[in-house]
Parts: C-alpha cells; structure tokens; sequence
C-alpha cells in the first residue's frame, strides 16, 4: 500500500520521514484494527508468488536490448505476432483475458485511469525499457509462466547477442578493397539521383561514406565530383517564388510568439516554421539556399535561452501577483517550470525588489520593456554554466560520450 485506504493519505511524502502506521492516519483507520479480508483469487495468489520469485532471484545484469529481444522472441513463440513482429495487440488482449481489467486495474494505476494507448512497450528510453516496474512482472508471467525459463531464456538471448555481436565484429573487418567498392557504389547510386550533387550534399546526406572515401579513396571522390559540377546550373525549386511571402509570415507571426501570456514558446527555428501555412525544408544548406529572405527573418527573430526564462519568470511573477499568492519555491514552479538558479540570477541582475513589485498590478509587457535588453540576450554575466536538460551537456563532456 502507498496509501491510506480509506481516505487515499499518502503514506509518503517528499523529504518527509514515513509515519509510524502504528499510529493510525488522521482519518482513524489503522494498521493495527482488525478487518476482514476477501480471499484472493488463484490468478491474484500466482502473481503474488512469481513477483516474490523473480524479485528475490540473484539474476545478472542484462542489457535492456537483450532483455527486449527475450520478450520479443517468447512473445512472437507464443503466437503473440504480426508476421515475424511483436504483436502488441495480441500480447495485452491475453494479458487482459487471464487477468481481468478489474485485477489490473488494482495492480496498475495507469491502466485503472484509462490510460491504455501503448500499455505494453518493449521500445526503449535512456538506456532502459520504457514500462514501469509492475507491467515488466506481469509481462514476464504471461510469456514465461515461472522464473526458471525467464532465467534460461535471458541466458539463451546473451548467449545469441555474443555471437551476433563477433559476427558483427568479424564484419566490420572488411578489407579495404571491398570497402572501397562499397562507397564507390554509393556515390554512383547519389550521382545518378542527383546530376548537381556536391561535396556538401554527400557530408549531410552520406557521411560515413563521405568520410572514409575522403581519408582512403580521395583522387577518385575529387573527380567524380567534378565531372558533375564543373558547370552547375542553379536549381530552384517551385516554391521559391514564396520566399518573400514565407518571410512576411514569420516578422509578423512572431509579435504573436512574443506576447507574455500563459503556454508561451520560445521563437525557436521551429516554432518559426510551424507560422508556414505548407512544411519546408528544414536542412539549412538548402533551407539558406532556396529561401534566403526567410532565412534572414528567422536568424533575425530567433530567441535566446535567457530571454526566454526571462519572459516566462515575469509572467509567473504577474500570475502570482494576480492571484495574490504568496512568492515561494512551490508558486514558482507552479506557473514556470525555470531553474531556480535562473529565478536568483535574472533578480539579482535586474535588482528588482520582489516584494514591492507583488505588490503592484504587474503589467508583463512593461516589466520586460523596463529591464532594456533585446531577445538575444545572453544572461546575466557569469552564468554561463549548465542549469539542466540534455541541451545545457557541457561540451567536454558530451564529446566524450
């Protein structure tokens, strides 16, 4: 139990100790009372017993891909598959059946809200497979039935990932001959696609080839692209007669992205393009290319990350104002989801004085307009350091993963 039964009191609370349950909650229900419980069905008693057995199991560690071609092997030899893919569907329709939606609505809060697009997931995310815990167990017990083949079939599954992995190895391998004619291949296959191709089209659009024709194989590269684009006529697309339309829509769609006001965006490269009536390209050669006036407005509009948190800081500031809250860590989040670091820095550089301004009626438009800077601001100096998110990675750091 997370929670009181009778009146849902959560039993844990963030940098809170866990209460003493002999205690009872304020509503009066207590651990301690006797009460009568309902016998629990044979399915409820198998899950209880195969969750303790794998729980308590020393398995060894297994990397999240393996674990995912288990279930995906024993789901497609059970039947549970759409040709030689997992079938999802057919896996949580005998999930459903053997369990009852009432019993997984009681072991899974999300299945017992309705939240059911996609219950079953064996995809993965950062480095692990996106399904909480309790739907791992209930998928292990409808594809393996006991602990014991769960455990020889991760064995199994490593053991095939070895041998793929050397196969993969002895592959990668390859004398430079065969290599060579490989890329060369590719670069023919390009050509003969695309007459005017060029030396940045084949980094964006072929780079590994690109790159080791350029180390190993580059007379050849060199002059099968000169043969194409000794004389290269300009190609422009149909579209291009809308440049100067396209760059209309974006210097005045972006008043719009800049108003203060609730669920604002940042005027983004993409939040730009998205002011197109029709999709564009999104490659900048080619963007820079065909719409170069369009271009133009967006690396003139585009936002900073500092002015961003600034407008979003105010608009809380005016929201809390509004509502006559109190100015704390929880209001703040509640209305700007910003690093308090940025909260102290954006404050500290301005000098507001908080108080007088919670004050005052806020007007949002006029506070940004009062601190003078412009939508390329770069923060406040010294406050160049990472606040979160895997945009702020450090440089050195990201290269060396």
């Amino acid at each position: 139990m997370q929670s009181c039964p009778a009146c849902s009191h959560p039993f844990f609370r963030k940098l809170k100790l866990l209460p003493d349950m002999g205690e009872g909650c304020t509503c009066e229900w207590s651990a301690l009372a006797p009460t009568s419980y309902l016998a629990a069905s044979d399915i409820e008693c198998e899950y209880a017993i195969f969750a303790k057995d794998i729980l308590q199991r020393d398995l060894p560690y297994t990397d999240f891909k393996i674990l995912s071609d288990c279930y995906r092997r024993q789901a497609i030899k059970k039947g549970f598959n759409n040709g030689s893919l997992l079938g999802s569907a057919k896996l949580v329709g005998s999930i459903k059946a053997a369990y009852g939606d009432e019993l997984l609505s009681r072991m899974d809060k999300s299945y017992g809200k309705g939240l059911r697009n996609q219950w079953i997931r064996i995809s993965s995310s950062r480095g692990q497979i996106d399904m909480p815990l309790v739907r791992h167990l209930i998928v292990c017990q409808q594809l393996f039935g006991d602990v014991d083949t769960f455990e020889k079939s991760l064995l199994e599954e490593s053991i095939i990932a070895a041998e793929r992995e050397k196969s993969r190895s002895a592959s990668l391998e390859e004398s430079p001959k065969s290599k060579r004619a490989e890329c060369r291949s590719k670069v023919r296959v390009l050509a003969a696609a695309r007459p005017d191709m060029d030396m940045d089209y084949l980094w964006t659009n072929a780079y590994q080839v690109t790159r080791w024709l350029n180390e190993n194989d580059k007379e050849w590269l060199l002059a099968t692209l000169g043969r194409k684009v000794i004389v290269r006529e300009k190609v422009c697309p149909k579209d291009c007669v809308n440049d100067q339309i396209y760059a209309d829509l974006v210097r005045d769609g972006v008043r719009d992205l800049y108003r203060i006001a609730q669920g604002q965006k940042r005027v983004n490269i993409s939040n730009m393009l998205a002011l197109l009536p029709r999709r564009i390209q999104t490659c900048p050669l080619m963007r820079k290319e065909f719409y170069p006036v369009l271009s133009q407005q967006i690396e003139l509009h585009a936002e900073s990350v500092w002015h961003f948190r600034l407008r979003r800081i105010i608009w809380a500031m005016s929201e809390i104002s509004r509502l006559n809250l109190p100015m704390n860590t929880t209001n703040k989040r509640l209305f700007a989801s910003v690093p308090d670091k940025a909260w102290v820095a954006i404050q500290h550089h301005f000098d507001w004085d908080v108080d007088a301004l919670m004050r005052t009626r806020l007007s949002p438009e006029e506070l940004l307009n009062s601190t003078g800077v412009s939508h390329k601001w770069e923060g406040p100096p010294g406050c160049d350091e990472p606040l979160g998110g895997n945009a702020y990675m450090e440089r050195a750091r990201r290269s060396s993963t």
